[in-house]
């Protein structure tokens, strides 16, 4: 019985040991990706990075009651803040290349940009727009 219970402790030690070098990610970074919707000029921290919607720059996509060549595309200002570093830049609704950005160990993903423009309403004003971003573990 003794070398039974010599072995679980054993066992154990060992599954511990194994274990806890697979938690290399910082505490703060989220396991899951977190689903954040932000107005012009909101902030939202998730986890240690602090993300401001700045504005949209820039919207050429087609209207939904319109027919088009091109589907044109959108692009929003980003700040971002992860300790004493800040950096300022565009994300691309389209063009997937330009759709997310990595800022230390976190990846922001632009999902998606309300409302859609339509010919046959009034036009978008800035403060009307908003965006959903996934943010993630790079």
């Amino acid at each position: 019985m003794r070398d039974l219970s010599s072995f679980l402790i054993s066992l154990a030690v060992f599954a511990t040991g194994v274990a806890l070098p697979a938690c290399s990610h910082s505490p703060t970074v989220p396991t899951q990706p977190v689903t954040i919707t932000l107005r012009p000029n909101q902030s939202r921290a998730v986890g240690g990075i602090t993300i401001r919607f700045v504005g949209v720059t820039s919207d050429t996509r087609c209207p939904g009651d319109a027919l088009c060549i091109q589907p044109g595309d959108v692009s929003v200002e980003l700040e971002f803040m992860l300790g004493s570093q800040r950096a300022t830049f565009e994300l691309l609704l389209a063009d997937t290349t330009k759709r997310s950005r990595t800022i230390g160990d976190y990846r922001v993903e632009l999902e998606a940009v309300a409302p859609y423009p339509f010919l046959s309403l009034p036009a978008i004003e800035p403060d009307d727009y908003r965006i959903s971003l996934i943010v993630s573990a790079s």
